[in-house]
C-alpha cells in the first residue's frame, strides 16, 4: 500500500501520466486501504478522475496486476466511487479481496453482476460486506467464476455448485492477531442449525484442503483431509463472538494432515489439543494460537512445552495475546517460559505478546534466543507491551542480531538506548543488518538528547530502506528528520573515502610506473 504521508508534494496529473507511462505495467500487487489515509485520498481525486475519464475501456491501467485488496470505510463516496469502478484495475486478475463496510448490499449488485466478465480467471475471492441482502447475486458471481478454488465468504451461499469445486474455504477472516478481518455474518448472532449446515457444506466439499471457520462441526471426516486450519470466536474487542465454541480440545487425528493451524482460543484449549495428537505432527510448519486472556505464566510455558513436543519442524510460532481491557494482573511472563521453544531449531518466525511480559532480559538470555534460531527471519517480542525502561532491551542488541542472524528481515522490541558501540567499531566488525525490512519499537521511548547518537548507530547497522514503526514522536523525529540526513551524510563520507583511496593508488601506481621505466 502506497503511504501518501510520504509524499514530498501532493501528486498531480503530470505525475500520474509519468507514473502510467513508466511504472504501471510493473505493478503485480496492489492494495488500496480506504480505513486508513481518508484525507490524503481526498488529495488524490482529481488523479482517479482523470484516468476514469481519459483511460480507453479496453486498456487495463495496471496490465499485469494479478492481486488486488480493497477496503471501503464508511466514506464510501470518496476517490473511486462507486464500486465498478474497480474494474480499471480488474483486467486479468486472479486474486481479488473486496471489503464494503457500512454499504447497502444494492450498491454492490452491479458490481457482483460484472465481476466474473471482467475476471475470468480468478482464483481467489474474499467478499466482505457487513450488510445482508447481497446472498443471491453472490451465488450467481461465483457461479459464473469457472477457475475459483478459493473463497472467504461471510456465509454460504446455498446451492451454488461453485462450491463443490473449492480447496480453500473461509467463513470469516481472522489475521495473526485474532482480530476478525471478514466479520462473518453466520455469527451474528448465532443461527438455529448453524453447526448442522456447516457439517452439510464441508462434507459437499470434496477438494476442501484449507478452511477457517467460526466453529468445529462435531464428526465432520473433512478435518482429518484439511491442510490448512483456522478456527476463530473472538471479535476485534477479544470478546468471544461464539461462547457456546471450542469449549473442548480437538480430538485425535483431527491435526494430522495439518501444515498450519491458526487457533484463536485460550492456551489450555490449544495445549490439551495439541497433546492429543497421537502422533507427531511433522508436516505442520505454521502454529499461530492467540487468547483473549492475560495468560499465566504456565499457560504460556504449557503452550510452548506442547509446540516443541508434538510439531518438531515448525518454522512460525506466534503466541499472541491479546486481552482487553488492557490491565495488568498476575504474575510476569518471563522469556524462560517460552524457552521449551529453543528446541524447534528450524523456526524462522517467532512472535509473542503479552501484556504482563517480559520482564528484565539479561543478554545471556537474549543470545540464548537468538542462537537457538540460526535461520531466523522475524522475530517480535512484546513490543506493544507494558513494564518500565528496565523491561526494555539496549538497542546495543542489534549487533548481536548483525552477528548471530544478519540475514533477518523483522525485527520487534522496545529498547531503550543507553551505550551504543561506535559506527567506527561496527564498520570495523563488517556486521550489519543488511536485509531488515521493518524494525518496529512501538512503545520504545527516545530522549531528545540520544536522537543524535541513536541516529548515526542505526545509519551504520540498519539498510536505508529499513522502515522504523513508533509510536513515539521521538523515535519519528528521529527517523523521519535525522535519520536521512545522517545516512545520506555516511553515503557521502564512504564515496569521499573511496574517492581518496583511488586516488591514492592512482598516484602510486604512476609512480610504480615511473620508477620501473
Amino acid at each position: 500500500m502506497f503511504d501518501f504521508q510520504e509524499f514530498e508534494q501532493e501528486p498531480g496529473i503530470n505525475d500520474w501520466t509519468r507514473f502510467y507511462t513508466y511504472y504501471c505495467s510493473r505493478v503485480h500487487r496492489l492494495t488500496v486501504d480506504r480505513y486508513e489515509f481518508i484525507q490524503d485520498f481526498r488529495s488524490l481525486d482529481p488523479m482517479f478522475e482523470y484516468v476514469l475519464r481519459n483511460l480507453p475501456a479496453a486498456r487495463p491501467l495496471l496490465p499485469n496486476l494479478e492481486e488486488f485488496r480493497y477496503r471501503r470505510g464508511m466514506l464510501g463516496d470518496v476517490g473511486f466511487g462507486a464500486p465498478e469502478n474497480l474494474f480499471i484495475f480488474l483486467h486479468g486478475l486472479r486474486r481479488f479481496s473486496i471489503s464494503l463496510s457500512q454499504t447497502d448490499a444494492n450498491t454492490n449488485v452491479p458490481f457482483l453482476k460484472v465481476l466474473p466478465f471482467q475476471s475470468t480467471n480468478l482464483t481467489h475471492l474474499e467478499f466482505s460486506c457487513t450488510k445482508p441482502g447481497y446472498e443471491g447475486i453472490l451465488k450467481e458471481c461465483l457461479e459464473g467464476l469457472p477457475n475459483l478454488d478459493t473463497a472467504t465468504l461471510p456465509s454460504i451461499p446455498d446451492g451454488s455448485p461453485i462450491l463443490t469445486r473449492l480447496k480453500h474455504l473461509g467463513l470469516g477472516s481472522f489475521d495473526d492477531d485474532g482480530k476478525l478481518v471478514l466479520p462473518s455474518l453466520m455469527t451474528y448472532p448465532l443461527q438455529p442449525g448453524y453447526e448442522g449446515i456447516l457439517k452439510e457444506c464441508l462434507e459437499g466439499l470434496p477438494n476442501l484442503d484449507t478452511a477457517t471457520l467460526p466453529s468445529i462441526p462435531d464428526g465432520s471426516p473433512i478435518l482429518t483431509r484439511l491442510k490448512h486450519l483456522g478456527l476463530g470466536s473472538f471479535d476485534d474487542d477479544g470478546k468471544l463472538v461464539l461462547p457456546s465454541l471450542m469449549t473442548y480440545p480437538l480430538q485425535p487425528g483431527t491435526l494430522c494432515r495439518l501444515e498450519s493451524l491458526h487457533l484463536c482460543v485460550h492456551y489450555s484449549l490449544a495445549t490439551a489439543s495439541l497433546l492429543a495428537q497421537s502422533d507427531l505432527l511433522q508436516d505442520l510448519k505454521s502454529v499461530i494460537i492467540c487468547s483473549n486472556l492475560v495468560e499465566s505464566p504456565d499457560a504460556v510455558k504449557q503452550l510452548s512445552s506442547a509446540i516443541a513436543k508434538t510439531c518438531p519442524n515448525v518454522e512460525k510460532v506466534h503466541i499472541v495475546c491479546n486481552a482487553t481491557p488492557r490491565t495488568l494482573s498476575g504474575s510476569v511472563v518471563l522469556l524462560s517460559h517460552i524457552q521449551p521453544l529453543y528446541q524447534c531449531g528450524q523456526i524462522k518466525d517467532l512472535k509473542f505478546t503479552h501484556l504482563n511480559a517480559l520482564g528484565s532480559v539479561s543478554s545471556v538470555q537474549l543470545n540464548s534466543l537468538i542462537k537457538s534460531f540460526p535461520n531466523l527471519k522475524s522475530l517480535i517480542l512484546n513490543p506493544d507491551g507494558s513494564g518500565t525502561e528496565d523491561d526494555n532491551f539496549n538497542l546495543a542488541v542489534l549487533a548481536t542480531f548483525a552477528e548471530a542472524v544478519p540475514d533477518i528481515e523483522h525485527i520487534g522490541m522496545r529498547f531503550y538506548v543507553s551505550t551504543l558501540p561506535s559506527d567506527q567499531s561496527i564498520h570495523t566488525q563488517g556486521h550489519i543488518l543488511r536485509n531488515l525490512r521493518t524494525l518496529d519499537v512501538d512503545r520504545s521511548r527516545l530522549k531528545n538528547g540520544d536522537m543524535i547518537r541513536t541516529a548515526f548507530f542505526l545509519s551504520g547497522i540498519v539498510p536505508r530502506e529499513c522502515r522504523i514503526l513508533s509510536q513515539d514522536p521521538g523515535w519519528n523525529n528521529m527517523k523521519n528528520l535525522l535519520l536521512p540526513q545522517v545516512m545520506a551524510a555516511a553515503l557521502d563520507k564512504s564515496e569521499s573515502s573511496l574517492k581518496a583511496i583511488e586516488e591514492k593508488l592512482n598516484k602510486s601506481l604512476s609512480s610504480a610506473v615511473l620508477w620501473s621505466s
